[in-house]
This record gives C-alpha cells, structure tokens and sequence, in this order.
C-alpha cells in the first residue's frame, strides 16, 4: 500500500511545522516536498519513514504513467 508523504505525516499526527523542525527543515521546504515528491533523495526518505513511523517503501514519491501506448 502507497500513501502520500502528506499522508504519512497527518497519519503520524504531524504539522508541517512540527515534522519540518525534525527533518531539519523549513516548513516552506517540507511543502515543496509534499508537493514535488519526486524530488526527494533516499536519504530523506529514510528520515521521513523513520519520523512518520512507516516502512519507506509505502511512501508514494513518484507518479508513474501506467497508460499504454497502442502498437
């Protein structure tokens, strides 16, 4: 199961404010990552999973076209 990094943080009971002073960031940087997830590096990744308390691999990051072209 996917879920967004919004999610992950509002499931943990997170503000942006909150979960931003943890990550070591400002909340305006945290929104652009909820927003752009595609730009988030592993190693944030880690972090973010560790704060929100979820496995990595169920953050959603990236959006993906799975529409299939016609031969």
């Amino acid at each position: 199961m996917k879920i967004s990094i919004k999610a992950a943080r509002v499931n943990a009971g997170m503000t942006q404010k909150a979960a931003a002073e943890k990550l070591g960031m400002c909340r305006e940087t945290l929104i652009f990552f909820e927003k752009r997830p595609d730009r988030v590096t592993m190693p944030l990744a880690d972090a973010m999973a560790n704060l929100y308390d979820i496995p990595a691999e169920y953050l959603f990051f990236e959006k993906k076209n799975t529409a299939k072209s016609g031969a």
